[in-house]
């Protein structure tokens, strides 16, 4: 009886202390677990954060590339536009200045054709004139 009480108490106490080290060991065990699973996340998000971070700065150079080329493009095309139209206004202003010689020019002929008329008509008229009078005295 006795023998075994203290047998069960020993072998008790045993089997709670080792129950007791086993239980610290586990706890110890979930908190490094829970330590590292941290340590694992950080890492992980910091990386995925990287990644997004070196993502958005990409974007955001390709977007600035993107808007300098339109402005290239846009400026191409108004230079294009822009010589089109100096272009035009070259041609209007010369032909402008060929209808004023062009017109110079019909009008001196013009002018020229009515003063022959007029002298041709004056000759005749001077001609009549002196024929009348030549005749009158015949």
């Amino acid at each position: 009886g006795v023998l075994e009480k203290v047998v069960k108490r020993w072998t008790s106490k045993a089997m709670v202390m080792a129950f007791n080290r086993w239980l610290e060991n586990h706890e110890q065990r979930q908190r490094d677990k829970g330590v590292l699973n941290k340590v694992v996340k950080h890492w992980t998000n910091r990386t995925v954060t990287m990644a997004f971070n070196r993502w958005c700065e990409n974007h955001a150079e390709l977007q600035r590339s993107k808007d300098v080329l339109a402005k290239v493009v846009t400026r191409w095309a108004n230079k294009s536009l822009t010589m089109g139209f100096n272009r035009w206004i070259e041609n209007h202003e010369y032909k402008k200045r060929a209808r004023g010689v062009l017109n110079k020019v019909v009008s001196r002929w013009t002018n020229k054709a009515l003063l022959m008329g007029f002298n041709r008509w004056f000759e005749n008229h001077e001609y009549k004139k002196k024929s009348k009078g030549v005749l009158a005295k015949v």
